[in-house]
């Protein structure tokens, strides 16, 4: 059964994969429960999501004393979240996604428990390092099959909720990220320095993102969004519309440079790799304030460039008035937490990585933020009433070739698109020229 179809047909337990209905299974004994059932819901709406699945789990049931007699009398709640990949073989295939589910579960399964491990290990409480993530009770990648499965908390019943994907993040909530980004930043470059052994797995995490970037079928993705960005220049322009159409016709080249952790050398980090609006969860007061911030979706963590994450967000979660009046000081606050974590292990950050090196480092990379920026806007906004059927769009790409002149339904959709963001990948590309980025 194609996983993908659980949100649009009926959900039930009947329905689920393989994989999901153990994984639930384990997680249920793990957690104590005797005698339970399982209810079964969709956990994320249409268009957050193109090579995931999100389901959510309540377990009902009852539990067991220490000695293993069940108490009938108490029943017992707990909810999960499962995120799968899905069945259809075209969306595999092009979001390259069974790597990005290895590359997730490695991270919730190894790397940040290394990271907590090391925290704790230096005194570093919860609200002044870095566990801004999901907890994670069961995680597998079925070789055979090739599906993959976590299964995780549902941080929505704590309070917390994604911001608005399709507007510009509020200043506030901005500094919040760029405080969660400084101090995981500060914390692979501290386990580099404390624990070289058990980092040096890690340095091998490569780039998912080109991969999917710049394979054949992703040409006519480029085509669709780029003219967007030239024509919103042109006439006015002309250098920068240069500029665009040497990237343009460089994707490959310039994608591969940008992520190749040779070219960032000593500077490199294990960073999120997919730091946008919605790959984060916020908890607000009562004054919609933030209070809290968890990174979520780590499928494309790669070993490269902190800059990378930092403009990949700065740029698709930012309107031009935030980045006129406060770019130069959300460097610094990002810098700030960065320097205080890697204090807290006895490294001095001017050596490490300091706010210069930060600005070199941007300027030789940060025009990922643009390509990022051109691409994201165009795609993940588009409403979901706007939005083609997934599977068949992306079967209908795999059969295509560059020089077919045919467009398929979803690259028509992210061109429509990007003509309704047009103003606002306008405003980015003036400022990535302003900025020198």
């Amino acid at each position: 059964m194609d996983s993908s179809k659980i949100i649009e047909t009926e959900l039930n337990w009947e329905n689920l994969p393989v994989i999901a209905k153990r994984a639930l299974q384990i997680v249920s004994t793990d957690q104590g429960f005797v005698t339970y059932h399982i209810d079964i819901e969709s956990g994320s709406k249409l268009g957050d999501g193109y090579m995931s699945i999100i389901i959510r789990a309540t377990i009902n049931g009852t539990k067991g004393t220490p000695e293993g007699v069940e108490i009938k009398d108490v029943i017992h709640s707990f909810t999960v979240l499962c995120k799968m990949q899905v069945e259809s073989k075209a969306r595999r295939e092009f979001t390259n996604s069974t790597s990005a589910f290895k590359r997730e579960i490695l991270l919730y399964t190894e790397y940040l428990p290394a990271l907590e491990k090391l925290q704790l290990a230096y005194g570093i409480n919860g609200d002044e390092g870095f566990y801004n993530y999901p907890k994670c009770f069961y995680a597998e990648f079925d070789e055979e099959t090739e599906d993959a499965i976590l299964v995780m908390s549902d941080l929505r019943d704590e309070g917390y909720k994604l911001a608005n994907k399709y507007k510009p993040l509020d200043l506030d909530v901005i500094e919040i990220v760029l405080k969660g980004l400084g101090r995981l930043h500060a914390l692979s470059f501290a386990l580099q320095i404390k624990r070289p052994d058990i980092f040096k797995k890690f340095e091998a995490l490569d780039d998912i993102m080109s991969k999917i970037m710049v394979q054949p079928q992703s040409k006519q993705m480029w085509d669709s969004v780029f003219p967007a960005a030239i024509n919103s220049l042109q006439g006015k322009y002309p250098n920068i519309v240069s500029k665009l159409e040497f990237l343009r016709d460089n994707i490959e080249n310039e994608f591969m440079y940008l992520v190749d952790r040779k070219n960032s050398g000593q500077y490199s980090v294990v960073g999120h790799g997919d730091s946008w609006t919605n790959n984060f969860l916020f908890k607000f007061n009562s004054q919609q304030k933030p209070l809290d911030i968890a990174f979520i979706d780590w499928q494309i963590s790669r070993y490269a460039s902190p800059v990378l994450d930092l403009v990949y967000f700065l740029f698709t979660a930012t309107d031009k008035e935030t980045r006129e009046v406060a770019y130069e000081n959300l460097l610094h606050i990002y810098h700030k937490s960065f320097s205080a974590i890697l204090k807290r292990f006895g490294e001095d950050p001017d050596k490490v990585f300091s706010f210069d090196v930060l600005k070199r480092e941007l300027k030789k990379f940060g025009r990922f933020g643009l390509l990022m920026s051109i691409c994201l806007l165009s795609f993940v906004t588009i409403e979901p009433d706007d939005l083609p059927d997934l599977n068949e769009a992306m079967e209908d790409m795999m059969k295509e070739t560059p020089e077919n002149g045919t467009q398929n339904a979803m690259m028509k959709a992210a061109e429509a698109n990007s003509k309704r963001m047009e103003p606002r990948i306008r405003d980015i590309v003036l400022d990535f020229e302003r900025l020198g980025t």
